[in-house]
């Protein structure tokens, strides 16, 4: 399906790190589990898969939150 994708894509000037993409095989009661990068898979009926594509990184350091007045 997916490969190459066990590390998120980086900040830059000191922002975080974007998400990791993630396969999922989701089966009829709603439990996921994960799948390998590459192979196929036979699924059953009420199944379904789940491909979560990488985040992008951030830009920036994070400002704290500032308290309501």
């Amino acid at each position: 399906m997916s490969e190459r994708r066990d590390l998120g894509p980086p900040g830059l000037a000191g922002g975080a790190s974007g998400a990791a993409g993630l396969n999922l095989r989701v089966d009829a009661a709603g439990v996921a589990l994960p799948l390998p990068a590459k192979g196929s898979v036979d699924l059953d009926a009420g199944e379904a898969v789940e491909i979560h594509t990488p985040g992008g990184g951030g830009w920036g350091r994070p400002t704290p939150p500032q308290p309501s007045p």
